[in-house]
């Protein structure tokens, strides 16, 4: 037992480490497994690796009751590592599935969370059929602070292919009428995928203003 409890405080060990070291953990008795959980969670550690660890933990031996709010603080935390981050994701929504999708969505509502990160959890939900949650976060992927054209460009399309093109419209209007880009830069490229959502439509036979068919129109957001 004393290999096991090392291997859930090494740093380095990773989740098929993990996962062996608890199944060899829970042939012990219920008192036993506790005591050595208790020995390598850190609850008050003021590391993110530390706690992810212990979400981790908590996760391989179903004590989903304690995995919720460390979950949550963990993704909240803008500083929070990739790996640590998607221990945190997985380990949350397998514990909790769909009850915790709003409170995931306010918690990742920081434009200092890099875009991949918010992607990722954005996916995760999708999968899980929490479709609305993971369309609010493509959506505020859309807006100020503008992420890079690439990540602009994966939103977009997540939105439009799973039928929330007037969304993405929407967000994208938003930007430019509130006058929340950053630079002309930041504007033409809003402009310009505004102009992509609303005219790849091969519905629409509308101007990008609202005009029918109009060929010119100085009020439309490509003449601003």
């Amino acid at each position: 037992m004393t290999r096991v409890v090392f291997v859930f405080g090494d740093p380095l060990a990773d989740s098929y480490d993990l996962s062996t070291a608890a199944k060899v953990l829970r042939q012990a008795a219920p008192e036993v497994q506790t005591e050595l959980i208790s020995a390598v969670v850190q609850p008050d550690s003021a590391r993110i690796r530390d706690r992810a660890r212990m979400v981790e933990v908590f996760s391989l031996f179903d004590r989903n009751d304690e995995i919720k709010e460390p979950a949550l603080e963990i993704l909240r935390d803008y500083k929070t590592d990739q790996r640590s981050f998607r221990v945190a994701l997985e380990s949350l929504i397998s514990a909790c599935g769909n009850s915790v999708t709003n409170q995931l969505v306010e918690a990742l509502d920081d434009s200092r969370i890099p875009a991949s990160f918010r992607f990722n959890a954005a996916d995760e939900l999708a999968s899980i059929g929490a479709l609305s949650s993971a369309v609010e976060l493509w959506a505020k992927l859309l807006t100020v602070p503008m992420p890079s054209p690439m990540d602009c460009f994966i939103a977009l399309n997540r939105l439009i292919n799973t039928g929330h093109r007037e969304r993405a419209i929407d967000a994208l209007k938003d930007l430019l009428t509130g006058g929340l880009c950053g630079n002309h830069r930041e504007a033409a490229l809003a402009r310009g995928f505004l102009a992509w959502a609303m005219l790849s439509d091969p519905a629409s036979t509308f101007c990008i203003c609202g005009r029918r068919n109009a060929e010119r129109c100085n009020d439309c957001f490509l003449g601003q």
